[in-house]
């Protein structure tokens, strides 16, 4: 009997040691034996420079991610709806064939008008052809005769939110990663805050804000610094024009009273444009005033530089005084992305 146990022992080693093998290879999330994986991908809309979660609607509604071969096979393009306005997801992908990939991502795509047929080109199961990537990366979008995507006021990207985008070119994906990949995604689109504090002996009444011809129509959909670099303004498209805007209706939040003799600075509005690259002199604000007449005046609130760059946030301290309107300061401040979890499966 005790032969017989030894030689059960010897024949039963080698099937142990596989099941442990196969059972080590599951836990790691390493390939399938069809030479395939499970690809988990992090994405972060967090806005970590100003310590907090930024203003509402400046999160995810939708999210867009397309994964492509190097030989230009599209293995994934899907897109989720995003609950919650989220700022951060894990998206995962099961089933990725093993190899080399590249992954584009796009978040809330109606803002700047854009749908499945605008990606048609990158269909699931086809193949794209000749300088795909460029393509991908060099699509522009832009406001059309009857629709203005962007510059928007802050109470008007409530449906759709900002256009967010990112990619992640030449990434192994051979089945041992155990680690999430992350794409880092910025906005594609400027912040403006402008604060106000009256510092004259009347009560001042403001009815609108201009700013100057500095906003563009049209940008690039992707950041031209890519995955490894801060983000940056882009050289905008060619042949694209400028124009000015003014908003003074009390459904964007204009009208309103401002105390005599203000101590501290009020935001009295936000808006949205795509990065601007124009001549410093027409970085212009003015105000329509019911009490301040004086404010009527263009005054240049950016000098030095020519450009704001995408995913940054600026701040326009103005001071009210008798003699018109004056600066405290020009605040340029980046959105920074950091992972901090949440999940969402989209396969």
């Amino acid at each position: 009997m005790t032969h017989l146990r030894k030689y059960l022992a010897a024949a039963c080693l080698p099937l142990l040691l596989c099941l442990a093998a196969a059972c080590s290879k599951d836990d790691a999330g390493g390939p399938d034996n069809n030479g395939t994986t499970t690809v988990k991908l992090v994405f972060s809309a967090r806005q970590e420079a100003a310590g907090d979660d930024g203003d509402a609607n400046e999160g995810m509604k939708t999210l867009r991610v397309i994964m492509i071969d190097e030989d230009g096979t599209v293995d994934y393009n899907r897109l989720a709806t995003v609950p919650d306005n989220a700022l951060t997801y894990r998206v995962e992908i099961e089933d990725v064939p093993l190899g080399i990939k590249n992954f584009y991502v796009v978040a809330n795509e109606a803002s700047v008008g854009l749908g499945a047929d605008d990606f048609a080109t990158y269909t699931e199961g086809t193949r794209a052809e000749g300088d795909w990537k460029s393509a991908l990366k060099g699509m522009v979008v832009q406001n059309t005769q009857g629709t203005r995507y962007f510059p928007r006021p802050a109470e008007e990207i409530a449906q759709n939110g900002l256009p967010i985008s990112g990619y992640k070119e030449n990434q192994l994906i051979d089945g041992t990663q155990s680690q999430d990949i992350e794409i880092k995604i910025t906005r594609a689109v400027v912040k403006i805050n402008i604060s106000v504090r009256n510092e004259t002996t009347k009560q001042c009444i403001l009815t609108g804000v201009s700013l100057g011809a500095f906003h563009p129509r049209r940008t690039f959909l992707f950041d031209e610094e890519g995955y490894d670099s801060a983000p940056q303004s882009v050289t905008l498209p060619p042949n694209t024009t400028v124009f000015s805007v003014t908003y003074n209706n009390e459904e964007e939040g204009i009208k309103r009273p401002l105390e005599a003799n203000m101590t501290e600075g009020e935001r009295i509005f936000t808006y949205y444009l795509f990065e601007p690259n124009a001549d410093y002199r027409q970085f212009t604000v003015s105000f329509a005033s019911e009490t301040h007449a004086n404010l009527a005046t263009e005054k240049v609130f950016l000098t030095g530089r020519k450009d704001i760059p995408r995913n940054s946030e600026a701040t326009l301290d103005i001071i009210i005084k008798d003699s018109g309107i004056n600066f405290a300061g020009i605040r340029v401040d980046s959105w920074d992305y950091t992972y901090s979890g949440g999940d969402l499966n989209i396969d």
